[in-house]
């Protein structure tokens, strides 16, 4: 979490890095907000933490990892409020997800989430089953105008992550993963080490999902 947070201020959002207590978990949820002029929110999330085998650097360094970038790459003017949170515990059963949707409030302003979950085994992915239709509609037209690479991925079974709070409180929301079958034998194992990560494919996922915020914003 130290280096994440050096990230964060390296990036510029030093002023707006908060910590948010996360019950269980023992460490924080990260908050970099991004203020826009509307109000209208849109939520970037990655959990930081990992199970105890192999070094967790596809799930989920590869997301967190991009969350400053993310940050610094906005558009200095716009519409939307964005607020990017490094999630605690989630490997515990989404516990800084849950934390954070538990102190939105009934007026909060959130209309989207975006998960950014294991990332750099393979193309940018998704699954149209669980993700909001108006997200991935977006989503598609993003990857097909600036000519990136985009899988649609159905698992045929629920995988646990940080956008599912969202999603049962009824915010439209979308989890871009690189989950293959070869991605399913590294996850949770000894072999999620960086030999496995593919390095062009994350690249690739970072300047999607870049530009996938801003049409977003638009």
């Amino acid at each position: 979490m130290t280096r994440l947070r050096e990230l964060f201020d390296a990036a510029g959002c030093a002023n707006t890095l908060t910590e948010q207590a996360v019950p269980g978990s023992g460490l924080p949820n990260l908050v970099c907000s991004a203020p826009g002029t509307t109000g209208a929110t849109i939520v970037v999330g990655a959990h930081f933490d990992k199970v105890r085998k192999g070094r967790g650097v596809a799930d989920n360094w590869s997301g967190a990892l991009l969350l400053p970038e993310l940050y610094r790459t906005l558009p200095t003017t716009r519409k939307h409020s964005f607020i990017f949170v490094a999630f605690a515990g989630e490997e515990r059963g989404e516990l800084g997800s849950r934390a954070f949707v538990r102190r939105l409030g009934s007026d909060h302003r959130v209309i989207a989430m975006i998960n950014l979950d294991i990332l750099g085994l393979g193309p940018t992915g998704f699954e149209p089953r669980e993700a909001d239709p108006e997200l991935a509609r977006v989503l598609r037209a993003t990857a097909v105008h600036n000519g990136f690479n985009l899988a649609e991925r159905d698992n045929g079974h629920a995988d646990h992550s940080d956008h599912e709070p969202f999603r049962a409180t009824g915010i439209a929301a979308i989890r871009l993963h690189s989950l293959t079958p070869r991605g399913e034998r590294i996850v949770h194992r000894r072999a999620d080490r960086f030999e496995a990560m593919d390095t062009a494919a994350y690249a690739e996922s970072a300047s999607l999902v870049a530009v996938f915020l801003i049409a977003l914003d638009q």
